[in-house]
């Protein structure tokens, strides 16, 4: 079993890797035609927000502050 603290680092790689992947989309729609249309519809509304995490309010639902 994970520590909360080991699954807020889980969560956070998690979410750059999500990160990395919409920066490929964006860069490169001609990808999305080759994926299924599972794929395609989880990532159509991250695709249409900009992807500015300045502008971005945090993904982490409210009260899960793991820190100490």
């Amino acid at each position: 079993m994970l520590t909360a603290e080991q699954n807020y680092r889980l969560l956070q790689e998690i979410d750059a890797n999500r990160r990395f992947l919409l920066l490929a989309y964006r860069s490169n729609p001609d990808l999305l035609v080759g994926e299924d249309e599972r794929t395609r519809q989880m990532l159509a509304v991250d695709l249409q927000e900009p992807e500015n995490p300045a502008l971005s309010p945090p993904r982490r639902p409210a009260g899960t502050d793991f820190r100490g």
